[in-house]
């Protein structure tokens, strides 16, 4: 068992085949940090799973170019009218992802 780098961990297009890679600048990260979306008009933050979904999205679209067009993105987050929540969401994530990223040896 091998650990992935960081990088390519954190890499959204990871899964993509060669012709969606050099879309790196339509891809977004997936939200870590607290927001509030005006569209929604509710409060967003971190989604866990969000980080997956990207990749297996993104894979989908190199696959599937018609179904998806030219100017396709996507970004994940997770929405709450409880800006506490949202707060708290985001602030245990990140410590657990900075937990994860110690070294055990």
């Amino acid at each position: 068992f091998e650990r992935m780098r960081l990088g390519e961990i954190s890499d959204p297009l990871l899964l993509a085949d060669a012709p969606l890679r050099h879309r790196q600048g339509k891809t977004r990260m997936p939200q870590l940090l607290p927001g509030f979306d005006w569209h929604l008009r509710t409060f967003t933050g971190h989604f866990a799973m969000a980080w997956i979904n990207q990749k297996t999205v993104m894979r989908s679209a190199s696959l599937l170019p018609s179904l998806y067009g030219t100017d396709f993105t996507y970004s994940e987050g997770m929405a709450t009218s409880n800006p506490i929540k949202v707060c708290l969401v985001s602030f245990f994530s990140i410590m657990l992802y900075m937990f994860l990223m110690l070294p055990f040896g």
